[in-house]
Order: structure tokens, then sequence, then C-alpha cells
């Protein structure tokens, strides 16, 4: 009996080992899920963050308080504008 239970426990360790992880859900939990815009005038914002990519949403995103009118929007951290906000926020 013992070395039933024994052969089952080996088993298991390596079936446990042989596994990958997987997300519970494949839904990404991005802040800019409604789209980026290119070109902001650097005059028009009044704060900004950069939110690197993470395990839950893969790409890196900056989000951008505007002063007129005031609202956040989000903004592509590809364009000439958010590569320069990228840059400034890590010096």
């Amino acid at each position: 009996m013992r070395i039933i239970i024994s052969l089952w426990f080996c088993a298991m360790l390596v079936i446990t080992t042989m596994t990958e992880a997987h997300p519970m859900s494949d839904s990404q939990r991005c802040i800019c899920i409604k789209g980026v815009i290119p070109f902001i005038r650097p005059r028009n914002i009044l704060d900004y963050q950069v939110y690197p990519a993470t395990p839950s949403c893969d790409r890196v995103e900056i989000v951008v308080l505007l002063h007129k009118p005031r609202r956040t929007v989000c903004l592509d951290p590809d364009s000439s504008i958010g590569q320069r906000l990228r840059f400034a926020k890590l010096n």
C-alpha cells in the first residue's frame, strides 16, 4: 500500500512540474481601453502619469490630464510627445 501511495505521489509531482502556469482569464486590465490619441499640445497638459507594461496589461500607457477641457485622455506612447513624456518621467 505504501508503494502505491509513493508512486501516486511521485506521479503527481512529475505532472505538476511539467504543467505551465496560465492566467485565470485572457482579458487585459489596461487603463486605455478606448484607444489613444497621437498628439497633444504640451501647453494643454496639466499633469500626466506613465504606467509601464505589467502582467495584466502588456503595453505602456500614458494618461494625461488636460487643462481645457479638464478631462483625462490616453496618449500614444510611441508618438513624439509620448516618448518625451516617458523619458522625462525616468529622469
